[in-house]
């Protein structure tokens, strides 16, 4: 039995059926391409003895499958975070609020504070590049020594205080900055009575944080200003003007070692910021880590705390007044 006639039964009857163009002859109906096994050809792709096919997977198998060998699927059962949050166009709002209201009035100083990643400091490579060749360790060891540059940069003067602190950066560090600074300027302006500070919300200084605002009380009543707290939200921090100075400052040190803490601080001096060179301080004083108020004592202390309704967590102001008792 010749080829044809075995795809003709398998194809059945209808295969020896005739079609005509609209203006041409009848044309017999052409066998299928694919036909039967024989002997001496190659097995059809389509016959029992095929190799398998691999299936199509499926978005739950494709997890299962990367869970089964340590992998995290492209879409995991957990939601991503997001990245904005439902009031952040409410939050850069009133920032602008805040600022335009700053500019208006000349008691008023806008400050932007901040800490840079810490630094170790040692033989290690930084990158960049140097007209001169400089000998680094491939590896970073253990360093001798971590140096964290906190900053406050005056928005309006473009004039920039950084410390060097060698502890950990907490509530209390970044309060102790900000009183170093302020004993150092506040003869040149006694007329400053408000003081608007710039953050990130970091979790040193978010204001919830019992031992930051706690601080920040004692400060605004021993300085006799008013602290206002101006939070950007969260993914936003690169807009908080300090923040383009590390940058700076990071691309004045790249190339170079440093090996220690003077060399460091040496760096922060001779930068510059818009054509202005820093005050640099070395901080050696350690900090304790994990101090927290009782709900008791941070109840006395939002007694002197005002929050922005609606926006409590990113807008405060701290009286420098002691409040009156109701029952005076």
């Amino acid at each position: 039995m010749s080829r044809r006639t075995l795809a003709q039964l398998v194809r059945g009857p209808e295969s020896d059926c005739r079609w005509t163009k609209p203006d041409g002859p009848a044309i017999q109906n052409e066998p299928s391409v694919h036909a039967l096994e024989c002997s001496g050809g190659a097995p059809s792709t389509d016959c029992s003895e095929r190799l398998p096919r691999r299936g199509v997977t499926h978005d739950h198998h494709h997890r299962h499958q990367t869970e089964s060998v340590g992998l995290l699927p492209n879409q995991g059962g957990q939601k991503q975070t997001q990245k904005k949050l439902a009031a952040t166009d409410a939050i850069f709002e009133q920032l602008s609020v805040v600022k335009t209201a700053a500019q208006a009035d000349a008691t008023v100083m806008r400050i932007s504070m901040d800490a840079k990643a810490s630094v170790k400091v040692g033989d290690f490579s930084r990158g960049g590049k140097k007209r001169v060749q400089v000998k680094a360790a491939d590896h970073d060891f253990k360093p001798s020594a971590r140096v964290t540059p906190v900053g406050i940069l005056l928005q309006e003067s473009d004039e920039l205080f950084l410390a060097c602190v060698t502890s950990k950066v907490t509530s209390d560090c970044l309060v102790d900055v900000l009183e170093q600074w302020w004993q150092s300027v506040r003869e040149r302006f006694a007329y400053v009575k408000t003081l608007v500070i710039n953050l990130d919300n970091g979790p040193e200084n978010q204001s919830h944080r019992t031992q930051f605002l706690k601080r920040l009380v004692a400060f605004a009543q021993t300085s006799e200003l008013t602290v206002k707290l101006a939070y950007y939200p969260p993914y936003h921090s690169k807009y908080n003007p300090v923040e383009r100075c590390w940058g700076v400052l990071e691309h004045h040190w790249n190339g170079d070692v440093l090996d220690t803490v003077e060399t460091v601080v040496k760096f922060a001096q001779t930068m510059t910021w818009k054509g202005k060179s820093p005050v640099v301080q070395l901080l050696t004083a350690i900090s304790h880590t994990a101090v927290r108020l009782s709900k008791l004592a941070m109840a006395e202390v939002e007694t002197h705390v005002q929050r922005l309704l609606g926006l409590e967590r990113w807008f405060v102001e701290i009286s420098c007044t002691t409040p009156v008792s109701p029952d005076t």
